[in-house]
């Protein structure tokens, strides 16, 4: 396809983008004004989870040949929900899926969030988050 014909294609990227934001938004807006006054608080954009993977070690082998020095490498969580008086942390991924406009769901949301049930991403989850028994995140999903 050239240059003409991809410039003049509809960008679903860009519209699957707007729908995404005003979701987060009002996500966040809901969350925000329920809890004041109350013991807990949402974050937007929590840091604390964006480096969890720079300090793994790995072999030496693998470091000479393929490896290239991480300095920032983690997960962004969409939201947290932080209990002030037990601090413990429950993430949030907001998925929306599909096109606006479109009547049938065209995106992969389902398949992006699985990384939150891996072994190590779990462990390291269930370690920040200070919630032992349940999981400690939301997948929320926006269609």
């Amino acid at each position: 396809m050239g240059k003409k014909a991809l410039k003049s294609r509809f960008n679903w990227q860009r519209s699957s983008s707007k729908k995404a934001k005003r979701s987060e938004d009002v996500f966040f807006k809901v969350f925000d004004e329920y809890f004041k006054g109350k013991k807990f608080s949402i974050k937007s954009k929590p840091k604390e989870l964006s480096k969890i993977y720079v300090n793994v070690k790995i072999s030496k082998n693998l470091s000479k040949n393929i490896y290239k020095a991480i300095t920032t490498h983690g997960i962004s969580p969409d939201y947290s929900i932080v209990n002030n008086k037990t601090k413990k942390i429950l993430y949030i991924e907001l998925k929306t899926d599909g096109v606006e406009g479109k009547k049938r769901s065209a995106g992969n949301a389902h398949e992006r969030f699985c990384k939150y049930f891996t072994p190590g991403l779990l462990e390291i989850l269930k370690k920040k988050s200070r919630i032992k028994k349940s999981l400690p995140f939301w997948i929320v999903f926006q269609i």
